[in-house]
This record gives C-alpha cells, structure tokens and sequence, in this order.
C-alpha cells in the first residue's frame, strides 16, 4: 500500500475515533506501539517475545476473517487488527486499541502491580505512569473502534468489504474462545445456545467441551505458577459464557455450572481443603441471591480472587504450597523441553519421590498430568491460530516422538490434529496432520 494511503486511513482513523493507530506491512515487523504500557511491557525478552506471537496470531485470525480481529493481549490490553487488501492480494494490517476496559479493566492490572514488576522488569513508578497514561474504552465499543477501522480502510485504499454472510457456526471461535468483543464470549454466544443447540456434531460438542477443560485445568496450573495475569484471563474465557446469556437467572445457572467444571478439574479423591468447600458455598449462595448482570461478574471475580489467594498468599504461604508453585512454574516455562519429574524437583530443592507426593497432596494431580496440560493448551492454541506444520508444534510444545504426540492429542480433545486445524481454525492443512483413530 502506498505511503500516502497509510498515512490518509491513519489521519482518518485518529481524527474520527481520537485513539492512536498504526500500520504494519506484510512481511514486516510492527513499528513501536503508541502506547507507553507496550513499550514497557516490550522491554523485556519476556514481554517482547509474547506480544509478537499474539500480534503473528491476530494478525492471521484478521487475515482469514477478511474484516477485523478484537483481542484482549497477554498483558492485559484490548487491541484490534483490520488486515488491508488491495486487488485480491494482502497489503499488511492496521494495529489500533492498546486500551484497558473500563470499570475493573484498569483495577485488575494495578491489584497485580508486583507479578507486572516481576515479569518484566519495570520500576514500580514508570509502570504506574505508563498505566495512568493508558487509554480506556467500554467494553462495548471494542467491536465499533475495530469496525470503524476497517470501514475507514476500505473507504480511502482499495480494499473491498469483507463477505459477512454465515451459513453455520464459526467453530474455531467454540474451540479458543475468542469473538468480535474482547471479553464478551466467542461472538457473544451463551453456554445455553451451545447446550442446546443441534447445528453441531457429536465431534464438534466433544471438542468444545474440550476446550473448555483444557482451560479449566490451566486456570490452576497459571495460579500455581503465581501467574495471576494469565490464570484471570483463562477464568474469563471460560465465564465469558455465562455473562452472554440473556437474562440473568439463565446467567447464574451457566455461571454455577462453569465454575463446578473449573473446580472438578482441581478436586482429587485425596483433595480435602476446607477453604475451597467454603469458597464453593459461599460462591454459589451468592450467586442465587444476585439481581443483575453485574453482580454476577463481581460475584465470580471475587471468587477469582480467593482462589488466587490461596496460593499466593505471600509470606505467610506454607513452604509447600511455595515449593508447588515453584514447580508448577518451571513447568510452564520449560513445557517445551524434554522435561522429567526429576527436573521439575530439582527447580524446588525437592527429591523426585518427595516433589511427586507433595504435588499430589497440594493438587490433587501429579507433575506428569499437569505438564501434559500445560502442552495440550500450548499445541491446541498452535493449531487453531498458525500455520505451523504439525511436525513442529509437536516439537514446540516438547515432543520428540511425533507418533507419540499425535495420540496423546487425539486421546486428550477426541479428535487428531488434523481435525482440530482443518474443521475448526480454518487454516490450510499442511501435510503433517494426525494418524490416531478415536
């Protein structure tokens, strides 16, 4: 796309939306982001390396929905992505947001000013500036900002508008849980309509259902890693199910029956732990007496927030639980290693035997169960967003054995890699899917 055409959408975009945007050519890396926030957040390997796989997967997601792509980033930021097209052929993309929601948006990053520090290195007064300055946006104008965005685009370059015709349900937004409105559901659909729908096959029920487990474990696998960040989005995705249903009384059924799923993931026939017991009643006590949406959410956001006490309590923390999520943490910063259970003990100063039953005593699971979790998430998220041959997420998410991972994937979700990427993400297939039979 010419100079001159960027630099109109550009002027165009911030003089109707007053937000700031920017423009990346295809094959190019994205320029700096106008936000203070990102840059902070970019200036640690850590934090560098994350927003440049999720803007490659945005990016992706924009491209195949030929219109725009809403996202809320690993930092905790709302972005959206319009891919430009002149002629048939791909031009680059446009990268606006860089926003917080408002209401808790902003609260929730402050309340987790010390993993922010921790993770990427900043000083607690430039990350306060940074996050003051950054910009705040409703909710419900994520969808508009992005659509504005796109409309400009195609009024002053070439583009033509995108083919918005449906005929049956986008299944790779079921399987990610990702829409149009950041936090709003896979395009504000309800748990309801998914229960009690019939456009869907036994296959397809099977592998939302999956991937509803899939992030019900790693919510615990992220709180035990001290992750907050990741484990509140993870809890989110999965609630955001229960927050588009239509009136409130369907919304606290569908919010008990996803927060029971979470819970199951974590309970064990050896788990007994009273605090969760209570959390549980007190939870869902709360949940019948709620009178509205809102209500609803802080009731599950509080919940959230109990249960990210439990295991980061601070110094008054056991020494087990500290050693659990010492380990849980080299785990899902090593997944992609060929790790064993004598690695993962070691990163806590514990012997394998000893690491293995404190684990199962704390969480109900072992080592092994939880870094298979942590790879299944990793490999599922993989194929519905790139383009990556199989043979290499395998290997990315720490598999030597190909064979060995494509039966361990097709026993986890129910169906092979080749199912998932070809039938649910819309991406080409590339040659390296499953061979597992169900």
């Amino acid at each position: 796309m010419k100079e001159e055409t960027v630099n109109r959408i550009l002027s165009a975009y911030e003089a109707a939306a007053g937000k700031p945007c920017r423009y990346q050519a295809a094959r190019e890396d994205p320029a700096a982001p106008p936000c203070a926030f990102c840059r902070l957040i970019q200036r640690s390997p850590a934090g560098a390396a994350a927003c440049r796989a999720q803007q490659l997967a945005a990016c992706e997601r924009a491209e195949e929905r030929d219109g725009y792509h809403v996202l809320a980033c690993h930092a905790g930021l709302v972005e959206w992505v319009v891919p430009v097209r002149e002629k048939g052929r791909l031009e680059g993309w446009f990268h606006a947001g860089f926003a917080v929601s408002s209401g808790d948006g902003r609260e929730k990053i402050e309340l987790q000013e010390k993993e922010y520090l921790a993770r990427f290195g900043a000083e607690e007064e430039e990350f306060r500036e940074a996050l003051d300055g950054t910009d705040v946006v409703s909710s419900g104008k994520f969808a508009a900002y992005a659509s504005l965005l796109a409309a400009l685009t195609r009024i002053c370059g070439e583009s033509e508008a995108p083919d918005t015709r449906r005929t049956a349900p986008d299944i790779r937004d079921i399987v990610y849980f990702e829409g149009t409105d950041a936090g709003s559901g896979p395009r504000g659909r309800s748990l309801s309509s998914y229960v009690f729908q019939r456009e869907l096959d036994r296959e397809e029920m099977t592998a939302f259902w999956k991937g509803i487990e899939v992030r019900a474990s790693a919510v615990f696998t992220e709180l035990m890693s001290g992750r907050g960040i990741a484990a509140r989005q993870l809890f989110e995705e999965i609630m955001a199910l229960a927050y588009a249903e239509e009136d409130p009384e369907t919304a606290k059924i569908s919010a008990e029956m996803l927060f029971h799923i979470i819970f199951l993931k974590y309970y064990g026939k050896d788990v007994y732990d009273v605090r969760f017991y209570r959390l549980a009643f007190e939870t869902i006590r709360r949940l019948f007496e709620a009178d509205g949406m809102d209500r609803i959410r802080r009731i599950m956001n509080a919940s959230f927030d109990e249960m990210y006490g439990f295991y980061n309590a601070g110094a008054e923390k056991e020494s087990g639980s500290r050693a659990v999520q010492v380990i849980m943490d080299y785990l899902e910063r090593n997944y992609a290693s060929d790790i064993r259970v004598a690695d993962a003990a070691a990163a806590a100063y514990l012997s394998p035997d000893y690491a293995s039953r404190l684990v199962k005593k704390e969480t109900s699971f072992t080592i092994k169960w939880a870094l298979n979790q942590i790879r299944m998430r990793h490999a599922q998220e993989l194929l519905v967003q790139t383009r990556m041959p199989v043979a290499e997420i395998s290997r990315a998410v720490g598999y030597r054995d190909t064979r060995g991972f494509y039966k361990m994937f097709t026993k986890h979700f129910g169906i092979t890699c080749t199912e998932m990427r070809s039938r649910f993400s819309g991406v080409e297939r590339d040659g390296g899917g499953g061979t597992g039979k169900k």
